[in-house]
């Protein structure tokens, strides 16, 4: 059975694509080890949280640009040169004056002068990720998505070795720099492309905000990150810092989710389009197979690095370490199900099963209060990721029928369930 899985998964996807991966993976590894080591866990655990929040913000500034050009041009639709820069550039701006007014005055917990700026950036470098796809390029996409980021936190951090006196934040603001310098030339190689006059074009209707997208976008980068930004305000700073480096490696066992999406949006939403029941199942369980096989190998690698982490400081760091992947391995095998309900018409149900998981984990950290331990912590966001999860597929499972867990691989045949 796992011969098979794995001979399907390098053959739907390509050995590049995941030879990509298993690159930007390593790199993430690296930088969050050398950051860590750099800087000290109690400095790691405030630059975590400081970039969680820059995560958030992003989203926030976003205003669903980045789904909707990948919604909309990869469907085979057009948009013009203004909506391009309304939707990458002045929405996010006029977002992001209005947040450096207020937050700095309602919610004076961060350095928002440095966050919203570096967040603007990388919502622009995300919205580059979809022009690239648009236009045919995945890799490329993926780099710029769910690499350039993490990338350009760790060149940033040698900003630390050459001036070794400036603060950590510093780093934030760095990378958001060099984020800016990358969308620039980005968008410069993409003009160039030969498709580019074809999905871009003068004249062409704006696209609107669609506030659903964005809705479910800050939704689920809030889930990503609530657990180290509410852990913060209970725990010391090595703690957190402990406890944000261990959650970074065990999302590396996620990553291949994000390789799932990107290889399975368009079969599903053409599936979906056409009323093909059976081929929204296929395409769902291809979603399954891409992501399964990874995140169990990367699952295992995962805990025979166990013994190797710096847990010396925290007395159930193995645990805290364990609950992550176990929260990691549930988004591997509910891979298909935020795919599906999103290009299916399910938006309000994802994004509702992502308010089900945040509220789920605030009743735990609540009901903790002061009392909030690491431990607890991994175990409230795991247990919130876990029935969200859960309400989405079912959901889903009466909705349309289709199983997006990875038991539909224990299947032969595709299973299509319709109620009565």
């Amino acid at each position: 059975m796992i011969q098979n899985l794995i001979a399907r998964t390098a053959g739907s996807v390509g050995a590049q694509t995941f030879v990509l991966r298993s690159a930007l993976i390593g790199v993430n590894f690296v930088i969050m080890l050398g950051l860590a080591a750099l800087l000290g866990l109690e400095a790691y655990g405030a630059l975590m949280v400081a970039w969680g929040l820059t995560l958030v913000m992003s989203t926030i500034l976003s205003v669903g640009g980045p789904l909707a050009m990948l919604r909309n041009l990869t469907n085979g639709g057009v948009m013009s040169h203004r909506g391009l820069f309304d939707q990458a550039i002045l929405y996010p701006a006029l977002v992001a004056a209005v947040c450096w007014i207020v937050l700095p005055r309602w919610l004076p917990i961060a350095d928002w002068q440095i966050i919203i700026p570096s967040a603007f950036f990388i919502n622009a470098v995300t919205c580059l990720a979809s022009l690239a796809r648009a236009l045919g390029s995945i890799r490329v996409s993926m780099v710029l998505r769910d690499g350039a980021p993490q990338l350009a936190l760790g060149l940033a951090a040698f900003c630390m070795l050459i001036w070794p006196f400036l603060p950590p934040l510093f780093i934030i603001g760095v990378a958001g720099a060099i984020l800016g310098l990358v969308t620039l030339v980005g968008l410069y190689r993409c003009a160039l492309h030969p498709e580019f006059c074809r999905i871009v074009e003068p004249g062409r209707a704006v696209l609107p905000i669609e506030t659903g997208l964005w809705g479910a976008s800050v939704l689920g980068m809030v889930l990503a990150q609530i657990d180290i930004i509410v852990g913060s305000r209970f725990l010391s700073g090595d703690q957190i810092g402990l406890y944000a480096l261990l959650k970074r490696i065990a999302n590396l066992v996620a990553l291949p989710v994000s390789v799932a999406t990107w290889i399975t949006a368009p079969p599903v939403s053409a599936a979906f389009g056409a009323g093909d029941d059976e081929g929204l199942q296929a395409a769902s369980r291809r979603g399954s197979r891409v992501a399964l096989v990874p995140g169990i190998l990367l699952f295992l690698t995962a805990v025979f690095a166990l013994p190797f982490l710096p847990l010396d400081s925290e007395p159930q760091g193995s645990l805290i370490y364990l609950t992550l992947l176990g929260s990691a391995m549930v988004q591997v095998v509910f891979a298909s199900s935020f795919t599906v309900a999103n290009l299916c018409g399910g938006a309000l149900h994802a994004a509702a099963a992502r308010i089900i998981s945040i509220c789920v984990y605030m009743l735990f950290a609540i009901y903790a209060g002061v009392e909030l331990s690491p431990l607890v912590n991994a175990v409230a966001y795991a247990v919130g990721t876990a029935v969200g999860s859960l309400a989405l597929w079912a959901v889903i499972w009466e909705r349309l029928g289709v199983d997006t867990s990875a038991i539909a691989l224990l299947r032969r045949e595709a299973t299509i369930w319709k109620p009565s």
